[in-house]
């Protein structure tokens, strides 16, 4: 099983997809973010004032590219069975 990462203690490095998981009102909510390294190099207009920022995000249609809130986060294993 992989190890659950709490945000505010450790950020992750490479620029991939993640499993999150936001604690709200006592209850978990799971999704899958991208990390940013730079969140304005994702996109200049939305994150205009995040140059040299990192963070999660995730794009929707309506609202485009906005921050993912996340407590905790871990590595997706995207293997699967035929692949062993």
């Amino acid at each position: 099983m992989l190890k659950w990462n709490k945000t505010s203690e450790v950020k992750p490095t490479e620029e991939k997809q993640y499993l999150c998981c936001l604690i709200y009102t006592d209850k978990p909510f799971f999704k899958t973010l991208w990390w940013s390294n730079d969140l304005y190099e994702v996109d200049n207009f939305n994150f205009y004032d995040c140059k040299g920022e990192s963070g999660f995000y995730e794009y929707n249609s309506e609202y485009r590219y906005h921050i993912g809130f996340c407590d905790y986060w871990q590595e997706i294993d995207w293997s699967s069975e035929d692949d062993k």
